[in-house]
């Protein structure tokens, strides 16, 4: 009887440890496996994908602006999709965490549009990296991520800029000039016009024409079939794998690796 309860404690030890491994050490390594891991967070998608419908990246440069921001998050939050935020370092604090840390929340992604909105191709690779480097310091810090996108402002880039970045560098085919006219129906019709299977959409998330044109055209392209995702889950639905200092124009077509922009 001596060596049955013998046996018995040890199972019962045995699966006390399986139960802590369980319900507290695994939960604690996956969660840094996501956070560790590169190229397993990177391309992790928590989206179902329909191989037979389009998809669309809709993404905002310039914020987060307090009110803006928040009014697009909530379009996105209710009708349960995702967007890229290309945020400026200096309006990443303590004021706009908040922000950041919903579009977390909400699966959006964050990427890089430097720190001051400096134009690169006016920087030496000091400068860029600096410009670069601070704002994924901010990005950490207040929202809790990597950030592992640039888009550079004003769309300027040259040899020297690819070759500085560190990242994929995100352009667009479907320009909606919402800073330039100002105009919600304007964003809309651009939208409308110019959008395909694979699309990369700009905007700004600092103007109300572009939060108010969101109310109308995010369900309306979900009614038309859209799947509307961040940069990367797009990336990884149309099996590319984004290059360092590679620039994207169109995840429906191949990338510009050649052209330049002034």
């Amino acid at each position: 009887m001596g060596k049955l309860h013998d046996v018995i404690g040890f199972v019962q030890n045995e699966q006390t440890a399986l139960n802590h491994v369980i319900y507290n050490s695994l939960p604690d390594q996956l969660a840094r496996m996501l956070v560790e891991d590169r190229e397993f967070s990177y391309y992790m998608s928590t989206r179902d994908y329909d191989p037979e419908r389009p998809v669309m990246a809709l993404t905002f440069d310039d914020g987060p602006k307090i009110g803006n921001t928040e009014r697009i998050l909530d379009v996105l939050e209710k009708y349960n999709v995702t967007a890229t935020f290309f945020v400026v370092g200096s309006n990443v604090n303590e004021n706009s965490e908040y922000l950041l840390k919903r579009m977390v929340d909400l699966g959006c992604e964050i990427g890089n549009h430097t720190n001051d909105h400096e134009i690169l191709t006016g920087l030496d690779a000091a400068g860029m990296k600096a410009q670069i480097k601070a704002t994924d310091d901010k990005i950490k810090q207040y929202a809790g991520v990597d950030c592992h996108l640039l888009r550079p402002p004003g769309g300027a880039y040259n040899d020297e800029v690819l070759a500085n970045a560190g990242k994929p560098l995100i352009y667009w085919n479907v320009d909606t000039n919402d800073w330039e006219t100002l105009s919600t129906e304007h964003v809309i019709h651009e939208i409308r016009t110019y959008k395909h299977d694979g699309s990369i959409i700009l905007m700004h998330d600092l103007y109300e024409c572009t939060a108010e044109a969101m109310e109308v055209v995010i369900p309306e392209l979900i009614s038309e079939g859209y799947q509307l995702m961040t940069i990367s889950d797009m990336a990884y639905a149309k099996g590319i794998d984004l290059e360092n200092g590679v620039n994207y124009y169109d995840l429906g077509m191949f990338p510009d690796e050649d052209e330049e922009e002034e």
